[in-house]
């Protein structure tokens, strides 16, 4: 085999629409990727809107367990947050299992931003076994859905308005400063919609606090035990000037209305383009990519699903320059499918590598994203641990078959010169694999 005296604009797409929009190639799907890569892309989208996921409503049970387990204290609550920890841990292998073998792999990194936007975190133990709740109830089905829509369910929803100290059935949150009052307010001006810009002072938190402070939950003593309910006795019986508009009292439709009124704002287009930007394509992405984001959510009155369309469709995507390292749990399941190793041992694998990566899924941070960059990911003690885990890994599950073709299937124009000579002259498919996933190109994607 040749050194390819050229790279076709196909083979550098299809590259990327594995590596930056999914989860990592596998070698059995790149002929499928390579036919339109980006229509693999759109595919994915069509195929999970045609049989969108739905979820049994188990938060309100889940809630009601939590609530008497702590109104016992003690032995009850030790037992009832070790068992909602099991669970959490047992739901975690699962779907790190899901994602090697997914044919949807840029669904999953979607529904991932979304979690990692929202900022839910296991570090708040309350959120033991309630989290993969929330996933399931709200982010998956709603994932593509105008934006203001997800941000109201959002809200709403029992659990995140426990997790963010609107509710204290479960005690106050030990993650969060005291007191607690005003941080769901904060997180949704300052995280969720208009970021750290000047309409996010105290003022406007505390008017939007205000205006949520009857979003409650149902005790354990009541039927509806763990349910959203508006509490009247605590709504402003006055009208409430936020943002400059005068919203008068009108039960829980006055915080609906605020929070569209949110969704809607041009900084708020701002803030979700440059956190998906960071996301897919680059820690410091170009204008142009944000500009054309922000546009497309305008323009399409703030839906997901164009947005993430236009993320697919822009050019300034699809630059081969792979400037973002991969994270910890990046690297692990895309080398897994990069050799094909699937099953629980091989999640497992997966798992223990984020962990001595400095990775730990479940002590992900609580309302920010994992950090990104060369510095964080690719400092000389994280490089040493990186290169120990792929060769037990490789050691493990040895590749007698891979050839110089699968390196170039893998990793395309990011194979260099010096790179290939080298595999040319090794003795062993082990060895090939070895030089072609501890290489420095597929740190990155």
């Amino acid at each position: 085999m040749n050194y390819p005296e050229k790279f076709t604009q196909r083979d550098n797409q299809t590259i990327i629409a594995g590596n930056r929009f999914g989860l990592g190639l596998r070698l059995q799907e790149r002929r499928l990727i390579a036919r339109d890569p980006k229509a693999w892309l759109h595919n994915q989208i069509s195929d999970y809107l045609t049989d969108v996921p739905t979820s049994p409503m188990r938060s309100p049970s889940l809630i009601k367990f939590a609530t008497q387990a702590r109104q016992k204290n003690g032995k009850d609550l030790a037992e009832f947050r070790t068992k909602m920890l099991n669970s959490a841990q047992d739901r975690l292998l699962i779907q790190t299992e899901k994602t090697l073998t997914t044919p949807l792999p840029f669904i999953e990194r979607w529904v991932g931003f979304w979690v990692e936007f929202f900022g839910l975190s296991h570090l708040d133990q309350r959120m033991f076994g309630l989290r993969d709740s929330l996933i399931d109830e709200v982010i998956r089905p709603l994932c593509f859905d105008p934006f203001h829509r997800l941000l109201s369910r959002m809200v709403a929803h029992p659990i995140l308005l426990i997790y963010l100290g609107n509710n204290r059935i479960l005690g106050p949150s030990a993650a969060f400063p005291q007191p607690q009052d005003q941080i769901l307010a904060q997180t949704i001006l300052k995280n969720y919609t208009l970021g750290e810009s000047g309409e996010s002072h105290r003022s406007n938190i505390f008017a939007l606090s205000t205006i949520l402070k009857p979003w409650q939950v149902y005790g354990y003593q009541h039927p509806k035990a763990g349910q959203f309910f508006f509490n009247q006795n605590l709504d402003a019986p006055k009208a409430i000037r936020f943002l400059g508009r005068i919203f008068p009292q009108s039960t829980h439709l006055r915080g609906e209305a605020a929070l569209e009124m949110l969704t809607h704002s041009p900084k708020t287009a701002q803030n979700i383009a440059t956190a998906l930007a960071r996301y897919f394509i680059s820690d410091n992405p170009k204008p142009a990519l944000i500009e054309a984001l922000v546009n497309a959510y305008a323009n399409s009155g703030g839906s997901l699903l164009a947005i993430a369309k236009k993320l697919i469709d822009t050019p300034e995507s699809w630059h081969f320059r792979t400037e973002k390292v991969k994270s910890p749990a990046d690297l692990t399941v895309s080398l897994l499918r990069a050799l094909g190793l699937t099953g629980p041992e091989a999640a497992t694998f997966a798992l223990s590598g984020q962990i001595a990566m400095g990775q730990n899924p479940m002590r992900s941070p609580i309302l920010f994203p994992w950090p990104a960059g060369a510095g964080i990911w690719l400092s000389q003690d994280q490089y040493q641990t990186r290169l120990s885990w792929q060769i037990e890994v490789l050691g493990w599950k040895p590749l007698l078959e891979f050839g110089a073709k699968d390196a170039f299937a893998l990793l395309g124009p990011d194979i260099k010169p010096a790179l290939f000579r080298r595999l040319i002259v090794s003795q062993s498919g082990h060895e090939r694999a070895l030089l072609t996933l501890t290489s420095p190109a597929f740190q990155r994607r």
